[in-house]
């Protein structure tokens, strides 16, 4: 069969990126041969086009998500695919490209227009009633053409009760729960890259981008009550400079970490540092004896022994629609710390059996370091068990389910 997988080019390369890799890969195992079709996202930015509408700037920048996602998906509709036998849509709005069996690889709608939304007017991001009034036609625009997709692949329930909450869409909907984005042999060469400094062992890890909703603020938050815990905090993105800021502000006196809350924290825009008083010191200068360090983007032989010599790994995001993070931290038996409201970490890690499920504060993370870092014998057992748990994760089981959908949707 000729496939044809349709992504959205945002130009970035994540979890979801090396997901897709495997599944190319899989279909080109099974016989298939593959084509990636892509739209830039840049592009949409430059011609402010939807469907066939020229969008002045000045209205263009009151509701550009709107606009950019309305011209990405007419760009979606405008693709001719009829060449293929099948056609695998990815991220939000490429469900919109026309064929009678698509496949959608769907982790998630465009969430600030779903289950992001009140946190994306909350945090001040959005003007409430111009958003609202997109959040509107974005779910009307969406709707008959999710209709029009012949099955969906799902990592998670928490991503099926959105599909079915939305948009009543309840059938032909099928699991696919991916693997790490590395193999036994990656984590068993890691105990190979272990620290001879003890110094270096037993931290607090974080891998993620650091974007809007992932949180990683708390874990800043976090920290504060841990003076003599390091964490490495490894991953780039927007929100980068907002964290060191928190980080900054909290070890030379300006936030108080017991007088602080989401607003101050995570659920406000990330930008515009606000001017320091005259008695504080410049926050170019990140603070030199700071337990919090920023390592950016790294090789993977430190990442290897960071997550090797780790105590935990934390993961605070908010309705994250999968726990990749969570299952390549288990691999390397690592605990996982993760949040009530977490959405699909919150369906990996299991409370008191592979790791721990808190609210959502700092204060409570915190704790919860604190209570693997004093308690030897349960962070054992919660490493056995996240090993057990990840070993659930296997491409194989993937692929099958993939196969599986596949040949529903090829059965139409």
């Amino acid at each position: 069969m000729h496939i044809a997988i349709v992504k959205p080019d945002y130009g970035i390369t994540g979890g979801f990126e090396l997901v897709l890799g495997h599944v190319e890969a899989a279909l080109h195992k099974a016989g298939h041969t593959v084509e990636r079709i892509s739209v830039d996202i840049s592009q949409m930015e430059t011609d402010r086009n939807a469907f066939g509408v020229y969008i002045p700037y000045w209205v263009y920048k009151q509701s550009f998500e709107y606009f950019r996602y309305a011209g990405f998906m007419h760009a979606f509709e405008q693709i001719d695919v009829s060449r293929f036998d099948a056609v695998i849509p990815t991220q939000p709005p490429s469900f919109a490209v026309k064929h009678p069996r698509k496949l959608a690889l769907f982790y998630h709608h465009q969430r600030i227009f779903y289950d992001l939304s009140s946190v994306y007017v909350e945090s001040g991001l959005g003007d409430p009633e111009t958003h609202q009034l997109a959040r509107y036609l974005v779910h009307k625009i969406d709707q008959p053409r999710l209709e029009g997709v012949a099955g969906f692949l799902t990592p998670s329930d928490t991503v099926r009760s959105r599909l079915a909450g939305y948009n009543r869409i309840t059938d032909n909907v099928y699991p696919f729960l991916a693997g790490p984005g590395f193999d036994a042999a990656t984590v068993a060469s890691a105990t190979q890259l272990t620290s001879s400094d003890p110094t270096q062992r037993g931290h607090v890890l974080h891998v993620g981008r650091q974007e809007f909703t992932k949180r990683h603020e708390l874990l800043v938050h976090a920290m504060q009550y841990l003076p003599d815990v390091t964490c490495r905090m490894i991953g780039d993105g927007s929100r980068l400079p907002w964290a060191q800021y928190l980080d900054a502000a909290f070890k030379n006196g300006e936030l108080d970490p017991d007088r602080v809350g989401p607003y101050d924290l995570w659920l406000n825009p990330g930008i515009g540092l606000p001017p320091l008083p005259p008695h504080i010191p410049n926050r170019a200068d990140p603070p030199k004896d700071s337990n919090v360090v920023f390592h950016y983007r790294v090789s993977d032989t430190d990442l290897k022994r960071w997550y090797n010599d780790a105590l935990c790994v934390v993961s605070p995001s908010y309705e994250e629609d999968y726990g990749l993070t969570a299952i390549e931290a288990m691999a390397y038996g690592k605990p996982v710390i993760t949040c009530l409201d977490s959405g699909g970490l919150a369906e990996t890690v299991q409370h008191e059996v592979n790791g721990l499920i808190v609210e959502p504060t700092g204060q409570a993370i915190a704790d919860a370091i604190d209570r693997l870092r004093t308690d030897p014998d349960m962070c054992a057992e919660l490493a056995r068990n996240a090993r057990l748990r990840a070993a659930e994760y296997t491409w194989e089981r993937a692929e099958q389910q993939l196969r599986c959908a596949l040949d529903a949707v090829l059965s139409l």
